[in-house]
């Protein structure tokens, strides 16, 4: 899991810094999301890069807790 962070956030390293804008609308899947690294990650990706997070959690409330979280602190958040 570990890996997989550190390979998207590489990519989207790569992909902030180069030149060429997508065209596509951005959506990523962040596991874990309700907390600690993966809230932290869905908050960054929606807040500052504009993407369609979809915060995957193993608990209902928890996740559902987070996204309010992130839209009270983050209002252009939908």
């Amino acid at each position: 899991a570990l890996t997989g962070l550190v390979l998207a956030a590489a990519a989207l390293c790569a992909w902030h810094k180069s030149s060429v804008a997508l065209t596509v609308p951005r959506r990523v899947l962040v596991t874990g999301g309700n907390k600690g690294i993966g809230k932290a990650l869905c908050k960054q990706l929606a807040v500052n890069h504009g993407f369609h997070v979809l915060l995957g959690s193993r608990d209902e409330a928890r996740g559902k807790a987070a996204i309010q979280s992130i839209v009270d602190a983050n209002p252009a958040c939908k």
